[in-house]
């Protein structure tokens, strides 16, 4: 009789632990102001998240930037999902579908297409470490629309960027 206890007690402790997998959270946020190499100022605020259990991935979040061209004239990228992101060594990258919109005195033009970004923690504002950095590219879906790049270096709040194992 103690044998079978001990037996389906052990087994059930090894059929728990097969099941139990590990889940690993990426997590990266951001907002403030970034210049790029020719000293033009974007306004950026963003947040992505993944949860990857197995071969399984959930992942969810929003970026905007926002660029003035002039005194009535600006853009702007909206990424209203993630479909993709994916985190290494201070670095998140995250990608999904989303709108570049030009406005200007002669009207307003939105292409419909994918962004990419890459957003890189390199310390926080308080700490003498490199600023952060900020990279968004918009392709458009049709291949008549325009294309818009952005790469800075963050002037004004903080990029984070953290990864987490619950097991």
């Amino acid at each position: 009789m103690k044998f079978r206890t001990i037996l389906l007690g052990t087994t059930t402790m090894l059929a728990s632990l097969a099941l139990a997998v590990a889940v690993t959270f990426n997590d990266t946020r951001g907002s403030g102001r970034a210049a790029d190499g020719d000293g033009v100022l974007a306004s950026f605020e963003f947040e992505a998240h993944q949860a990857l259990k197995g071969d399984n991935s959930k992942q969810y979040g929003r970026f905007r930037l926002e660029e003035r061209l002039g005194e009535k004239s600006n853009i702007s990228l909206r990424l209203a999902s993630v479909t993709a992101m994916s985190e290494n060594l201070g670095t998140a990258t995250f990608f999904g579908p989303g709108v570049y919109r030009v406005a200007s005195p002669s009207g307003v033009h939105e292409y419909k297409g994918s962004i990419y970004v890459s957003a890189t923690s390199n310390g926080h504002p308080d700490e003498n470490a490199a600023p952060d950095t900020l990279t968004a590219t918009f392709t458009p879906t049709n291949p008549d629309g325009e294309s818009f790049s952005f790469s800075g270096s963050v002037t004004k709040g903080d990029i984070a960027v953290a990864t987490t194992q619950s097991y």
